[in-house]
Parts: C-alpha cells; structure tokens; sequence
C-alpha cells in the first residue's frame, strides 16, 4: 500500500539522530571555517563554507518538512574533497577528519551512499598521504579508516535488523501476522486527505468454533482466513486485525473495494479450512471520501457489516 500524504511529519528516532548529526556538523564546520579564515587559508575556507551553507539549507527544509533540497551523497561527496584539500595544506593530520566523516555518513540516509562515500574515503586519503612522501602514516589510514568504516558498516547493519524485529513486534498481530490497532491508530491521522476503500470483515459464528474445536482450531481458523486475504490483497492494500475475529481493510485508491470484498467472502467460503463446516466471513464496504476520518469510515463499515449479518451472513454489504 503506498505511503499516504503526511501534513505534520512526526519526529521518530531516526530523525532526530539525522538532525543531531546535521546540526554538530554546521557547528564544527563554522569553527574550522573561522580558523582557516584566522590563519589566512581562504580557499579552503570558501570550500567549507560551501559545505556549511549546504547543510544548513537541508536542515532548515528537514525541520520543516522532512525534505532535503540538496541530496545528502552531493553533500558527502563535497565533505570528501573539503578533507583532500585539508590534507594538502595541513599534511597527514587533515586525515583524522576523515575517520568522524565515516560514521556520520554511514548513520545518515541512505545508507548505502554513507557506505560507498566510506569506501572512497579509505581509497582517496590513504593515496594523498602517501602522494605527500607519508608511507607510513598511509598504512595505518588505510587499516584505520578500513576498520572504521567496517565496524560502522556491521554496527548499522544489525541495528537495522534488530530495529526491524521491534517494528514488527510493535505494529503486527503474532498470531496472524497482519497489522495491529495500534498501527492503524499510528496511519490513521496520515490518511485523512486521502481516499481508499475500507472493509470490515468478521468472521461467521467464530464464537462457536472456539466453543466446540478449541481455542487451538480457532487460532488455526484465524490464521488460516488471515493467509487467504494475504493472498488475495497482494501489494494493494493493508490487513488490520482490530478484533478477537474480526479485520480490517485499507485498500488503495486504484482497487475496486466491492470487487475484492466479493472475492476474499467467496473464497474463505470455497476454502476447506476445517474438515467439519464450512468458514465464512461477513463485510461491510464503504469508500473513505478525501477529508474523512479512518475511524469515521470505519464506523460506517462497521453499520454495513451489521446489515451483511442481519441478511444471513456470508455476504458483503457496501454504503
């Protein structure tokens, strides 16, 4: 499902690791800015005032709206040549900048660009060290900057995984996997300029399988209904389980609603799911208009659910 507008972009974690690290590099490079100019080095100071100019246009954009007018690999790539040039004029100890350079980049977005920028950095300076007579000092920068940049590289990795298992854990169901209400909540303000269709779907006489089977075949039930609509959505819509049996829907704006609703009732009804009756699932299908409300829309599938189970079950019923 694609990302609905967002008006007021919230502040995550990330974002704000990303604006921490953007503002110190304003702040440092307006003290070496200073210093250059103290000592008479004004072509370098010109480049990294160059730099400091351009961090300062994406932070302001990215307070405001999460947007960076200028691509962060531009910025990377001119911090890059701004470090080549300190070690002309300063000799090998213009290269200790390249190693907070590394991990920086590799913590900003995209990830990748930090990477290859880190690559380039472990090439680049090592060569102009040596180029100024340094073996030595080339050596250790290029095992330095390698493991640097290595580290950096495992250490993002597994925190992008672990970060990932969290996410899962906080915003999908265990049991079946789908989305919880507690992401629905988290997108729902997001979706309220936009219009997509909304199905509230409950599953016939769940009550009675957990009483008769076992709360071990209502489970298997769940997850076997839930794998059905997974099938069935594909890449067009959201699963939300929002109830002990019941789910919702959040298809995108290029999918006919009654058209799939019709489609996931027929077949949980075909599908053998258990040996002994046949499971089957009531919906209610309305179309969420530009300027309502989920939880509006919601309500409003949830009065043609009750019309669906008033009228036999099994069936959907759109508004």
């Amino acid at each position: 499902m694609r990302d609905a507008p967002v008006s007021s972009p919230k502040w995550t974690v990330e974002s704000r690791i990303d604006l921490f690290i953007g503002l110190c590099a304003i702040a440092v490079s307006i003290l070496v800015v200073i210093k250059n100019l103290v000592i008479g080095y004004y072509a370098l100071a010109a480049l990294i005032s160059t730099l400091t100019a351009m961090l300062a246009v994406d932070v302001f954009f990215f307070v405001r709206s999460r947007w960076l007018p200028i691509p962060v690999p531009a910025i990377l790539i001119v911090l890059d040549v701004a470090i080549l040039v300190t070690i002309w004029y300063f000799g090998s100890q213009g290269a200790l900048w390249a190693f907070p350079t590394i991990v920086g980049g590799t913590l900003v977005k995209p990830r990748g660009v930090g990477f290859y920028v880190s690559l380039s950095l472990v090439a680049t300076v090592p060569a102009m060290v040596m180029w100024q007579g340094d073996t030595t000092m080339a050596i250790r920068l290029v095992l330095a900057l390698s493991l640097t940049a290595g580290y950096m590289w495992f250490s993002v990795r597994k925190t992008l995984e672990l970060q990932d298992k969290l996410m899962a854990a906080s915003t999908r169901d265990p049991l079946t996997g789908s989305y919880n209400l507690r992401h629905l909540d988290e997108i729902a303000d997001q979706m309220t300029d936009t219009c997509v269709s909304v199905l509230l779907i409950d599953i016939d006489h769940f009550k009675k399988v957990n009483d008769s089977l076992g709360h071990a075949t209502g489970d298997m039930v769940l997850k076997q209904v839930s794998s059905l609509m997974f099938d069935l959505l594909g890449s067009n819509g959201s699963l939300f389980r929002v109830g002990g049996e019941e789910f919702l829907v959040l298809l995108d704006d290029h999918t006919d609603g009654q058209v799939l609703a019709g489609l996931i009732c027929s077949r949980i009804s075909e599908a053998e799911i258990l040996p002994d009756r046949t499971i089957t699932v009531s919906i209610g299908q309305v179309q969420k208009w530009r300027g309502e409300t989920v939880q509006d829309a919601q309500r409003r599938a949830d009065k043609q659910l009750y019309f669906a189970k008033q009228q036999g079950r099994n069936r959907v019923c759109s508004g």
